[in-house]
């Protein structure tokens, strides 16, 4: 079964009856974590009781792959639906996964949660899940600009804090995609604003203002710019301020994915500066002229370029062979270089 965006939300609160093992895959590991939490309390595990969910290690499955059909079908000694974790899962946990759906048939079983990373659209382990009758497989991707306004909405409001519109596209502007992170800065903000209170623009600038003034900003629109030497600079205090290269790729994939979509719009007859103003979430205030002068030297196909050089590198980053930082500083380089050739 295969779970789309839109159907992720109602599929945690209540994950159907015949479904007996879910992947998450996808970049985002707080995402990944954060649903991994709701789907095991949706089916009552209790994390403290030894015998109603168990973590299982990938490795373990990779030389005795039976093992997983022996934990799902273990009986829940304190009563209840036994959930078994397989975290940072890769292919190796396919075999395991089609073991256990083969023996099982149509009986009942604990419920199995698997966690991997990034999985292309050909990994036999995604594929297994999206097309069987009695698993599923959900995307963690990093979140866009209304799922980051909802979330903040959302948390917010539990604490009794009031936020308006432009507030929301406010937090929603300075916040990266890693959804453990954005929880964090929007936590913050709401100790910061106290409850009971409004959160505002202005409340939204003194507390999250760093973030948008950030080292890693500064890197990746000095990549746009073409700009060397304030890229190697902004690189030198991300990586100190204990970043890792693979946020930093990410990061940089989501800007120049916004700066496709406005060179998108220019090419169908908006002006740069009309493409930026009508960004949702908006471009935070004190970038629009550098983001409107990227948007003319950038062509979509540019653009779209340099996204595929991103992802290439985000793959090789990840890879046990690569010093993911040497990686990480030779694709901004060579966008950056691009930049340079593009029109002004």
């Amino acid at each position: 079964m295969k779970v789309g965006p839109r159907g992720i939300d109602a599929f945690l609160r209540t994950p159907p009856d015949r479904i007996v093992a879910i992947l998450l895959y996808g970049p985002d590991g707080g995402l990944a974590q954060e649903r991994l939490a709701a789907l095991a309390k949706a089916a009552a595990a209790n994390p403290a009781d030894a015998f109603g969910a168990v973590d299982l290690p990938a490795a373990t499955l990779r030389g005795d792959p039976a093992r997983l059909a022996d934990e799902a079908l273990a009986l829940n000694l304190g009563g209840g639906r036994r959930v078994v974790t397989v975290r940072d899962a890769g292919e190796e946990a396919t075999a395991a996964l089609a073991g256990l759906l083969e023996l099982l048939g149509d009986g009942a079983c604990g419920l199995v949660l698997i966690a991997a990373g990034d999985l292309a659209a050909r990994s036999g382990l995604r594929k297994l899940a999206e097309g069987a009758d009695r698993a599923a497989a959900v995307p963690c991707y990093a979140d866009d600009g209304a799922s980051l306004e909802r979330l903040a909405a959302e948390m917010l409001r539990a604490d009794g804090i009031t936020v308006d519109r432009e507030a929301l596209g406010e937090i929603s502007a300075r916040l990266g995609g890693d959804r453990a992170l954005a929880r964090r800065e929007i936590e913050k903000l709401a100790l910061f604003v106290g409850a009971g209170n409004k959160a505002d623009s202005d409340a939204v600038r003194a507390v999250l203002g760093d973030v948008a003034e950030a080292s890693l900003d500064e890197a990746i629109l000095a990549t746009a710019d073409g700009d060397y030497a304030a890229l190697s600079t902004a690189l030198s205090r991300v990586r100190a301020d204990g970043a890792t290269a693979v946020g930093v790729i990410r990061m940089a994939q989501r800007q120049f994915q916004r700066l496709y979509a406005f060179a998108a719009d220019v090419e169908s007859g908006l002006t740069p500066a009309q493409a930026v103003e009508r960004a949702r979430p908006p471009v935070f205030f004190k970038q629009r002229t550098r983001v409107r002068r990227h948007v003319a030297r950038w062509t979509a196909p540019a653009a779209a370029s340099a996204l595929q050089r991103l992802t290439e590198a985000e793959m090789h980053a990840k890879s046990n062979a690569a010093d993911e930082w040497q990686v990480c500083e030779r694709v901004l380089l060579v966008i950056a270089q691009a930049a340079r050739g593009l029109r002004d």
